[in-house]
């Protein structure tokens, strides 16, 4: 490689990240679907839940700009228009996802302005509602998990994808919405959850005896990663490379 290639290459690594995710879960994304045996620079298919934000802290990004779409969901329409601007080929939800024993066809959700990491749903399962000084609560559309999963599963992007990512992130849900997913029917090569753990310096055998990873054990998943509170599945009975 002459000298200006490794100008420019520094340059690159200068201007262009190389992860979107707080702590480089994208990068780890893409190397286990590389280790499944998938071809990353072909159009993949992902469920991001909780998205947040387009690009900032996001798990998803790199993939969208690799030439991948999806669904991404969250609530407040600020979201929204910045999805519409910077994630075209996506398809926006503005709502919160309820597990399947949740009916209702709204929630209240706690949400202030563009929202932050914080938001949650309030008083799910008759627990008090609880909001910081700045956030309010609001009425705001529920949509179960099989609702969703239906409908991605269904969406443009899933027909002929190579593979499948679904990222989980949405205070207080996780483990109720995760019982709700039947894996057998929507079988997503990579599974990302966030789940904070009760003891940092104990979380991975705390992850490990968790009631999450027994579900995930049993729809067929293994944990391959952990990147700070975020868990990383992998499907066992893809056809990975040995």
């Amino acid at each position: 490689m002459t000298l200006l290639k490794h100008i420019i290459t520094c340059l690159y690594y200068l201007f262009i990240p190389r992860s979107y995710s707080q702590l480089g879960e994208d990068l780890v994304i893409l190397n286990h679907l590389e280790w499944l045996g998938k071809n990353i620079k072909s159009p993949g298919f992902y469920v991001d839940i909780g998205a947040f934000h387009p690009l900032d802290g996001s798990n998803t990004y790199k993939l969208y700009r690799n030439g991948s779409s999806g669904v991404v969901i969250d609530v407040g329409s600020q979201k929204k228009f910045l999805f519409k601007l910077f994630r075209s080929r996506d398809t926006f939800i503005d709502a919160a996802v309820v597990p399947d024993t949740f009916s209702e066809k709204h929630i209240l959700f706690n949400i202030d302005g563009y929202g932050s990491k914080t938001d949650s749903v309030a008083g799910y399962g008759g627990g008090e509602i609880q909001t910081t000084s700045v956030q309010k609560t609001q009425k705001v559309k529920a949509l179960q998990i099989s609702e969703l999963m239906e409908f991605s599963f269904s969406s443009k992007y899933a027909k002929d994808a190579s593979w499948s990512v679904i990222n989980i992130d949405i205070e207080g849900l996780d483990e109720e919405v995760i019982k709700s997913i039947n894996f057998d029917n929507y079988p997503f090569d990579v599974v990302c959850l966030e789940v904070f753990p009760h003891d940092i310096w104990d979380k991975v055998n705390e992850y490990l005896s968790s009631s999450v990873n027994s579900m995930m054990i049993e729809a067929g998943y293994s944990l391959q990663s952990v990147c700070g509170p975020t868990l990383i599945y992998l499907r066992k009975k893809s056809d990975h490379k040995q």
